[in-house]
């Protein structure tokens, strides 16, 4: 039997969705929005679980103050398993300047997805963001290390 189902290819397109919906709220820093895309008891592990948001008011909150940050996602591979998925992507971050006028490339880096289907469709169970920079080098290059906002809500030392 083929994976390839027209039930397994709604599931896989649904799924992109959901992730090109994570860029677009993401990008916006539309924290509401991008909680939603979550269950209620979602998590976000940035940097591979050295930050670990959990709930949709930690997410949204983490969202909301990621004014700067571009996110670019490709290569979605897609493995559906009943109502769960697992989906690994490749990632691009770049900052973006407050007015706009500039977008610089940052890292790279993977985002390792559990989802599940939900009433209101697919949603993030957990997503796993391991970026190819390290933490300090990363805040560094978008100008966000000495930021007293990013640090109170990345609980950053």
């Amino acid at each position: 039997m083929t994976r390839f189902t027209l039930g397994y290819l709604q599931d896989c397109a649904e799924i992109r969705e959901l992730s090109v919906r994570y860029n677009l709220y993401a990008n916006a820093a539309d924290g509401e929005s991008y909680a939603q895309l979550f269950t209620e008891d979602g998590e976000f592990w940035a940097h591979g679980g050295e930050h670990i948001y959990r709930g949709r008011v930690e997410l949204a909150q983490v969202a909301s103050a990621a004014t700067e940050i571009v996110h670019i996602t490709t290569d979605p591979l897609i493995e559906v398993n009943g109502d769960e998925a697992t989906q690994t992507s490749q990632l691009v971050v770049a900052h973006r300047k407050i007015d706009k006028s500039e977008n610089e490339f940052v890292a790279t880096g993977t985002y390792t997805d559990l989802l599940v289907r939900s009433p209101d469709g697919w949603r993030f169970k957990r997503r796993q963001s391991d970026l190819h920079l390290r933490d300090d080098l990363l805040l560094a290059a978008m100008g966000l290390a000495d930021d007293p906002e990013w640090k109170r809500v990345n609980r950053s030392t």
